[in-house]
C-alpha cells in the first residue's frame, strides 16, 4: 500500500494548519475522517497526513489515542469518585464544626 503525498502551497498549508489547530480537538475526528471535513471546508485536497503533520505542529494529540472507557470502566470510576465525595464531605463537616464551650 502507498502512501499518499499531497504538496500544499505555502498559504494552503497555512490555511491548514490553522484549520487544524483550531477545529481537530474540537470534532474529535480521525485523521481521514478530519481530512474529508477540512478538504470540503478549504476546498483543498487534505490528506490524514498532512492533518497528521499539522496536529504534530500544534501538539494535539490524535483522537485515536482518546477512547472512550469501557461502561465497566466508566461504573468503577463513577463509584469511587462518589466513595471520595463522601469522605470529602465527612472531612469537611468535621472541620467546619464550631468549637464546643466557645474554645
Amino acid at each position: 500500500m502507498s502512501r499518499q503525498t499531497n504538496r500544499l502551497t505555502g498559504k494552503d498549508h497555512f490555511n491548514m494548519q490553522c484549520f487544524v489547530r483550531d477545529n481537530y480537538a474540537k470534532l474529535g475526528l480521525h485523521a481521514k475522517e478530519f481530512a474529508e471535513v477540512a478538504s470540503k471546508e478549504l476546498g483543498l485536497t487534505i490528506t490524514g497526513g498532512n492533518v497528521q503533520g499539522a496536529r504534530e505542529v500544534f501538539e494535539i494529540p490524535s483522537t485515536r489515542a482518546v477512547n472512550m472507557a469501557p461502561a465497566d470502566d466508566l461504573t468503577s470510576l463513577r463509584k469511587r469518585i462518589e466513595v471520595l465525595e463522601q469522605r470529602f464531605e465527612v472531612y469537611l463537616t468535621g472541620c467546619c464544626k464550631e468549637p464546643k464551650n466557645g474554645n
